[in-house]
């Protein structure tokens, strides 16, 4: 992993921090593809990429140069609007 790549801050530190009110980590960070595919659970980062070629994905990304980089926020309200919850027994 490269340095800046282990620099970038986790979505749940992302999440610890907004609930903290730090001002050092916000939802205004970007994530890189291995970040949004471990916390998708992803097999590999070519859906992410064949989606967002397509127009399909069903998040917010930024192209910087070829690299994809997705807003934290809206991979949390993703993970957040695809989330069911259970029903007690």
């Amino acid at each position: 992993m490269h340095d800046t790549e282990s620099q970038n801050p986790t979505l749940r530190e992302i999440i610890d921090a907004e609930k903290h009110g730090s001002r050092e980590i916000s939802f205004d960070s970007l994530l890189d593809v291995s970040q949004v595919q471990a916390l998708l659970n992803l097999p590999s980062p070519n859906w992410l990429y064949q989606k967002s070629h397509l127009g399909t994905l069903p998040f917010p990304f930024v192209k910087v140069g070829h690299y994809l980089r997705f807003p934290a926020d809206g991979i949390r309200k993703y993970i957040e609007s695809r989330t069911r919850k259970g029903h007690a027994a």
